[in-house]
């Protein structure tokens, strides 16, 4: 299966779909009518350019850079992403892994066996080393035995007969014949007396106090020690000795003593070098008595060897195999206990055979290396065969795997030559049907993308005229309608005539209300005005009054100094009382009339205050209508956005409307504070006015009082013009009761004072009312409601 060369390449740009066609401002704050007619500009300007293909990113065609889930068995290493490069490794994986494994496998196993073999091999030369060490003991006290019972000194007559040198003759002889002793010695203890030697020095003395002769004559048998160096040479040595019997008392005459060499061991083993193999012998201390390393002799085993001493203790008398590193050389031990020695002649020897790891394994090594260089030519030849195989098997894939590359990166007329009919070819096959159906589906989508396009294109003239249509809305103008037409955007304009007609309907009653408050400020403002002049005049009459009293007092006074004024004063006190008579009548009648004014006035700011509470109410209203609408442009703006695109400039209408309503429920609360602020003031004034009432009834009943003294006073001058002997007597009461209408005058005076200063207050109160009514009124008059 090949791949056809493509015809054409599709170059239509299908990223940055992202992009509103409209011009339409995507995310961010609703737009103004300015902005919208900017974006209009731009759109028209850009509708002569190449229409770009929109594609939401779930139908991209990018199969390369799609995001897959890769199943577990198809890994990916950095730097083999290649299918060719995977099938390779995996075929190569393939072909070598097993061979690797059964090369593995047959090392492990064959070098076990072999290392079986290895430490077999030392365990048995061990023992054979043990059996010649054992023959070379057994045949030196075989020897010493033999000597112990020559003719020469065992036989009377032969031992007389022969003379010492003689003796000493065949010891040499026998030395020299063997070659294993470098001393005989046959001797007598009880006398002291040297009886034959072989050669060499000797110190009958030491050989007395020596242990083996010691043993000898105690046991009467013979006896082997361990070996010690020899005091003439420091050659290492060991000493067999045995009792020479008379064989006709067959009582013990003498001993004889051999020395053997224990480099004489060395030959004996027969070890050889290059296998570097090492041999120690120890004694009944531990201490190395023969070696092949001349080094180590007359050490302790614990010394040379700390690792494997500790290992023989745990032993006990049993062999031990053992591979142990000491001195910094690994070595493989094989350890064998003399337990025949140990028995026959109770020598506490032991063997020791060292051979180093590296030539005792140098088998297990060669084969590990045969196994290498075998499994590598194989694993090599299996590579090369499974690389050949694997290009061959995925050449097909390789080449869809591009055809289906330049799909996705918009070629849509690449074509794959199918051959066969096997499921590549299916594979193919399949393929080719892909790149016609996307290309079927790409023109399907430029020509929805079309429609798409002018449909939004519609939807944003209509919004525009809609925005155009209720701009004047925002100056205030709440006689202007939408137009209502058939779509939905016909249905935002009839809902927004509807609000616009509440918010007329609501803008009127304030309008009215704020009217009502204005009059009734103006009205009351002129009797409150009356009010503060009448009481300012009741309180020069007070004044004046007070000036009255203050004279018939005076004339009172005169009438006890003089009897002959007293008719002319009497005349005078009558006539003044009926004066401030006339005065306290008027006084009275001023308060009372005072006091229904600011009645009236009290009722009149009462209804002020329930004229304000209306209007609160109908604010809340407006606020409520305020929310209820803003609530329904958030409700438009949510289906809008389920919409998607389509719904795009529904959702810019309706942030639209939800401004207007937002600023509809601020100028609501600016009202709502503004009618608080008139209420607070009423109440203020209601306060005062019920002050100014109570201070008005108090000077009623003062005014009754007053006009009761007088009356009082009329009394007297009756009494003073009929008795006139009492004048004197009169004209006193007459001034105590001067003096008491004055003090009540001054009283009557002061209440005068203060209801004038009151209702001064209500007249600047009712003066800061009518101020607010009339900003009411202004703010209200912006709306144009007809």
């Amino acid at each position: 299966m090949t791949q056809v060369p493509p015809n054409n390449s599709f170059d239509k740009a299908t990223k940055n779909h992202r992009l509103a066609s409209n011009g339409f401002q995507v995310g961010g704050q609703t737009p103004t009518v300015e902005e919208f007619s900017s974006s209009h500009t731009r759109r028209t300007s850009q509708e002569n350019k190449a229409t770009q293909l929109v594609m939401p990113e779930e139908t991209e065609f990018s199969l390369h850079n799609r995001k897959r889930q890769v199943p577990w068995w198809r890994f990916s290493i950095v730097g083999f992403t290649s299918l060719r490069t995977k099938a390779t490794l995996l075929a190569v994986a393939i072909g070598t892994i097993p061979v690797v494994l059964v090369g593995t496998t047959a090392y492990f196993t064959a070098s076990k066996g072999i290392e079986e073999q290895i430490v077999q091999s030392e365990k048995t030369n061990a023992e054979d080393l043990e059996d010649k060490l054992n023959l070379f003991i057994t045949e030196r006290f075989n020897d010493v035995l033999s000597l112990s019972k020559l003719d020469a000194f065992t036989n009377p007559k032969v031992r007389d007969a022969v003379t010492t040198e003689e003796k000493s003759t065949i010891l040499k002889d026998l030395m020299e014949s063997s070659k294993i002793y470098n001393s005989i010695v046959v001797y007598n203890p009880k006398s002291n007396e040297l009886l034959a030697t072989g050669g060499g020095k000797i110190d009958l003395q030491q050989i007395l106090q020596a242990d083996y002769s010691q043993s000898v004559q105690e046991t009467d048998r013979p006896a082997i020690v361990d070996p010690r160096p020899n005091t003439a040479t420091g050659e290492f040595s060991f000493f067999v000795a045995a009792p020479v019997k008379d064989k006709t008392t067959n009582k013990t005459i003498a001993l004889v003593r051999t020395r053997t060499p224990m480099p004489l061991i060395n030959n004996l083993f027969g070890v050889n070098p290059e296998r570097g193999q090492e041999f120690y012998v120890t004694d009944s201390q531990g201490e190395i008595t023969a070696s092949s390393n001349p080094k180590v002799l007359q050490k302790k085993l614990a010394e040379i060897f700390p690792n494997l001493s500790s290992q023989i203790q745990k032993a006990g008398k049993q062999k031990l195999t053992t591979i142990a590193t000491d001195n910094g050389k690994r070595q493989i031990f094989t350890y064998v206990p003399n337990k025949e020695l140990t028995k026959t002649y109770g020598l506490n020897w032991g063997l020791i055979v060292a051979r180093p790891t590296a030539i005792a394994f140098a088998p297990q090594r060669e084969l590990l290396v045969t196994l290498i260089i075998g499994t590598g030519i194989f694993a090599v030849l299996v590579a090369a065969l499974a690389i050949w195989l694997a290009n061959r098997a995925t050449r097909p894939i390789l080449s869809a795997t591009d055809a289906v590359v330049k799909i996705g990166q918009g070629d849509l007329d690449t074509r794959l030559e199918v051959q066969g009919g096997d499921e590549l070819s299916l594979l193919g096959d399949n393929i080719n049907d892909m790149a016609n159906q996307l290309k079927a589906l790409l023109q399907d989508k430029e020509l929805a993308a079309e429609e798409q396009r002018q449909l939004v294109e519609t939807l944003q003239n209509r919004v525009l005229e809609l925005l155009e249509e209720v701009e004047p809305i925002n100056e205030g103008d709440l006689t202007i309608r939408a137009t209502v037409t058939a779509d939905d955007i016909g249905t935002i304009a009839d809902s927004y005539n509807l609000m616009v007609a509440n918010l007329r309907e609501i803008v009127t009653k304030v309008q009215a209300a704020a009217s009502n408050v204005t009059e009734t400020t103006t009205n009351n403002e002129t009797a409150v005005q009356t009010l503060s002049q009448e009481a300012l005049r009741q309180a020069e009459e007070i004044a004046a009054a007070l000036v009255q009293v203050q004279d018939m007092a005076q004339s009172a006074r005169q009438v006890a100094v003089s009897a002959e004024k007293a008719a002319a004063v009497v005349r005078q006190a009558t006539q003044s009382v009926e004066e401030g008579d006339k005065v306290i009548n008027r006084t009275v009648e001023g308060i009372l009339a005072i006091r229904e004014t600011v009645a009236q006035t009290r009722q009149k700011v009462k209804y002020l205050g329930e004229s304000s509470q209306k209007i609160s109410t109908v604010v809340n209203l407006i606020s409520e209508f305020a929310t209820q609408t803003k609530m329904l442009a958030f409700n438009a703006s949510i289906e809008a956005t389920r919409a998607g695109e389509q719904g795009r400039g529904f959702a810019i209408v309706a942030d639209e409307v939800r401004t207007l309503a937002q600023q509809s429920a601020e100028a609501s609360k600016e009202i709502e504070k503004l009618i608080a602020a008139i209420q607070g003031e009423t109440n203020e004034v209601i306060t005062a006015m019920e002050t100014g009432t109570e201070q008005v009834v108090m000077g009623t009943k003062l005014v009754d009082e007053t006009r009761q003294s007088l009356n009082k006073i009329t009394a007297a001058s009756t009494e003073v013009s009929q008795l006139v002997e009492a004048i004197a007597q009169a004209a006193i009461q007459q001034s105590g009761a001067s003096e008491t209408v004055t003090k009540t005058m001054t009283n009557v005076a002061q209440i005068a004072g203060k209801t004038s200063k009151e209702a001064t207050v209500v007249s600047s109160s009712f003066e800061e009312l009518q101020l607010v009514a009339k900003a009411l009124q202004e703010d209200v008059a912006q709306f144009k409601v007809s």
